[in-house]
């Protein structure tokens, strides 16, 4: 009985002794990286896996995997929530050289589609807009859906592209006065196989528009007039999950001589940062407003700027280092701006001046904006964290990150 405790208590013993030898700093795991990692290397044999590993400890801050396959290796790199935070990371470590090639895993065996990598887009197809996507990694567009009589009015998505949907017509104009828009078609556009499908037919009618919730349902307006009474006007609300079913559909009367014409809600400005660090705060009259950014950690308040323009869009970066504002002059569209502001003294880093500039997203360091010249619309893409432009995305006719200038039509 006291042999077999010996034993037993020496086993015990090498077993710690084998994990304690197997711990170190240098993030090197041969644990199956959950849920998302970014896979950098494929068919290594040992000798180049221990090579690479050794190289990559000292200069990336995420956990290093190991993935045995056979008599392969393969490396990961860090485990994430989200594809797009996986590929957000593997794109800055490529931009910075450290990485190659990459791929964005679910596991060790699964390869998921990089929600961070592809940025979608209109264009011009044969003096119609179609639906494009940008490859960031290879800074290459390609088409991905375009057809007669379905010009793309309007193309709508969330942070990470997904779900996004977008809304066609065949002609629009004017006429006697009045807006007209034909053939309006709704779809659900999957980014991640590049599908396409129509949800809904909706008609003529005077106009359409559309928004997403607080929820993140997609919600599209359709205006028509009351065929019975012209002063009336019905306006259609119809409403889509993230799958693209629609879960409702109402009407809303308009008396055009009491109630005037329905528009397109704004957006609320996002005044308060996501962590609730800043909060950027406006003084003044109409003739000119003071903007100041208020430092709850600090307990303290900076003046940023003054302008006649109205503000129109806020984003902030997600570590608040970053302010971004756009403004407008409603009676001149020509005359507008985008504001890059450093949130740590409250300093204007960069602005860019033109009218398209009013439409951006901040995707990652990236900062993503429509700009307008004369009567070409490019798109802009400029690393706001090393201070520097990225790509410009331009195609015969035009682009837009929602729309085509050429094609905007305007509320």
């Amino acid at each position: 009985m006291k042999k077999k405790n010996i034993k037993k208590n020496l086993l015990y013993l090498l077993a710690l002794i084998i994990i304690w030898s197997c711990s170190d700093n240098s993030k090197i795991n041969y644990v199956i990286p959950k849920p998302y990692s970014i896979r950098i290397s494929n068919e290594l044999n040992i000798y180049q896996a221990d090579s690479l590993k050794n190289h990559l400890k000292n200069i990336i801050s995420d956990s290093l995997f190991l993935i045995n396959d056979d008599d392969f290796y393969t490396i990961n790199i860090g485990y994430f929530n989200s594809s797009l935070s996986a590929g957000e990371k593997a794109f800055n470590y490529f931009c910075d050289s450290l990485i190659g090639e990459y791929s964005i895993y679910y596991g060790d065996s699964v390869k998921v589609y990089d929600e961070y990598r592809y940025v979608p887009f209109l264009g011009e197809d044969f003096n119609r807009p179609a639906l494009f996507k940008y490859d960031l990694l290879k800074k290459k567009k390609r088409i991905i859906w375009s057809k007669w009589g379905r010009k793309i009015l309007n193309l709508s998505y969330p942070k990470n592209f997904s779900p996004a949907y977008f809304y066609t017509a065949l002609t629009y104009g004017r006429d006697a006065g009045f807006p007209y828009i034909t053939d309006v078609r709704v779809y659900k556009f999957n980014i991640y196989d590049n599908t396409i499908k129509r949800l809904e037919k909706i008609g003529k009618g005077l106009q359409v528009f559309s928004e997403f919730d607080s929820s993140w349902y997609y919600n599209v307006y359709f205006n028509i007039l009351d065929s019975t009474n012209t002063s009336d006007l019905i306006q259609i609300k119809n409403t889509y999950n993230a799958k693209g079913v629609k879960i409702e559909s109402s009407e809303k009367i308009y008396n055009i001589l009491n109630d005037g014409y329905p528009v397109p809600r704004l957006p609320l400005p996002r005044l308060v940062s996501p962590n609730r660090k800043y909060f950027l705060k406006a003084e003044g009259s109409d003739s000119s407003i003071s903007y100041f950014l208020n430092n709850y950690d600090k307990n303290k308040r900076d003046f940023v700027f003054s302008s006649e323009l109205e503000p129109g869009k806020i984003e902030w970066s997600r570590d608040e280092d970053y302010l971004m504002i756009s403004f407008k002059n409603p009676a001149n569209d020509e005359d507008s701006k985008l504001l890059l502001i450093e949130t740590d003294g409250a300093s204007i880093i960069k602005e860019f001046n033109n009218s398209g500039a009013l439409n951006f997203i901040v995707h990652g360091d990236l900062l993503i904006f429509d700009s307008w010249n004369l009567n070409d619309s490019q798109i802009i893409i400029y690393n706001y964290k090393k201070r520097m432009p990225f790509d410009t995305l331009s195609v015969y006719g035009g682009c837009g990150l929602n729309y085509i200038k050429s094609e905007y039509i305007g509320y």
